[in-house]
């Protein structure tokens, strides 16, 4: 927090400085500190023009400010805006996914009818959570034609077959990114899919993998600074 806090004592227009702010405030738990934070870096966006990778990271900080307070209508808002100016960013894209994947995931744990006289009333939240995945599979989808090695929004996606229960989908859609990719990531993603369907072995794999990957890049960092 003292970096962030020093630079905008220097330069309030410092826009990396605020995005740093709030980061840290998003870390601490703090996303009402973070939107005003981000907020700071969103007005100087006539600056932003020529920043494009700045304006989308302040944009996805937003968003999950206002997701981490439950304003689903602020986030979806600052995620569409972002889309608006950057149509064929595939970052800004799959900020509009991860809006309507986050709030299909708010209610269906809020679903389930609690006596038979709001059967009706489940049945519609169950298909306007249907809906919110399709929005946010088809915003997925999008990014990764625009960047097809986006892996942000090949994981948001193998995420979203999950939840949907599409296991096959989701390892099929992950395993196309091991191949070319050396990521963590796509293996925890891989092992807890595996793990989710009882295949403990493929799973115990995976997991073991990411392990590698994360002992050989931490070797690599080590030479490289002169520890080891």
């Amino acid at each position: 927090m003292f970096v962030s806090e020093q630079s905008l004592r220097i330069d309030d227009r410092h826009i990396s400085g605020h995005i740093m702010k709030g980061n840290l405030y998003l870390s601490l738990n703090r996303p009402d500190a973070a939107v005003t934070a981000f907020r700071g870096a969103q007005e100087l966006r006539p600056d932003l023009r020529s920043y494009q990778a700045l304006d989308v990271v302040s944009s996805a900080g937003l968003v999950r400010s206002y997701l981490a307070l439950s304003k689903t209508k602020e986030a979806l808002f600052i995620a569409r805006e972002a889309m608006k100016l950057m149509p064929q960013s595939a970052k800004a894209l799959k900020l509009v996914g991860d809006v309507h994947a986050s709030s299909s995931s708010g209610r269906e744990k809020h679903a389930g009818p609690t006596s038979i006289f709001l059967d009706f009333n489940f049945a519609n939240l169950l298909k306007n959570c249907l809906e919110t995945f399709t929005q946010a599979r088809k915003f997925y989808e999008s990014a990764l034609r625009i960047e097809p090695g986006f892996l942000g929004a090949a994981l948001a996606l193998a995420e979203l077959h999950v939840v949907e229960g599409r296991h096959k989908d989701a390892v099929s859609l992950l395993e196309r990114y091991v191949k070319d990719w050396a990521d963590d990531s796509l293996h925890i993603k891989l092992a807890q899919v595996f793990a989710a369907t009882n295949m403990l072995s493929e799973a115990l794999s995976h997991y073991q993998a990411a392990l590698r990957y994360v002992y050989l890049v931490g070797t690599h960092f080590s030479f490289k600074i002169g520890i080891v």
